[in-house]
């Protein structure tokens, strides 16, 4: 199943302040009344939001451009587009609902920390396995499906992977 970017409330609030401080800080650096004293950097709060704003959203520009899904799973692995991330179905131990977060529990952790390509981020998810939290997400702030029955179709397929690897196993469970 494939699922294309929602534009929620809060996704499009978000863009709105990105943009309006851009232009605030453009205001206020090329303004010709805050020349001389502290007035004059005035631009400074507003560029710095604007940055702030633009790197939490990133990587969800080219879904937009594009429409093309960011959130796909089939019977084999649920694929994370934006994080470029494939947690497949064997290594999937749960599955939870956070505030608009999609928490990932897999059985062997360490073995996702090469998706990190950030350094920052990558320290940050080992000190998050260390003290047994899960640092793998999805954001489905801006997934268009409804969270709930997104949640329930999930975990049908991950019982349904674990029930068709226990059959191949040959153990009872």
């Amino acid at each position: 199943m494939e699922f294309k970017i929602y534009y929620s409330s809060a996704f499009i609030m978000d863009m709105f302040l990105m943009i309006s401080a851009i232009l605030l800080a453009c205001l206020n650096f090329f303004s010709p009344v805050f020349k001389s004293g502290y007035l004059h950097y005035n631009y400074i709060p507003w560029l710095l939001i604007a940055i702030v704003k633009f790197f939490q959203y990133k990587k969800y520009i080219p879904f937009i451009f594009t429409e093309s899904p960011i959130f796909t799973f089939n019977e084999n692995y649920i694929h994370d587009k934006p994080n470029n991330i494939r947690y497949y179905w064997a290594d999937v131990k749960a599955i939870t609902k956070g505030y608009y977060l999609l928490n990932i529990w897999v059985y062997q952790p360490e073995n996702y920390l090469s998706g990190f390509h950030n350094t920052i981020k990558r320290w940050r998810a080992e000190r998050m396995i260390r003290k047994g939290k899960s640092p793998y997400f999805i954001n489905i702030d801006i997934i268009d499906a409804n969270d709930n029955d997104l949640l329930a179709v999930l975990n049908e397929y991950r019982l349904a992977s674990q029930n068709q690897t226990d059959n191949t196993t040959g153990e009872v469970g």
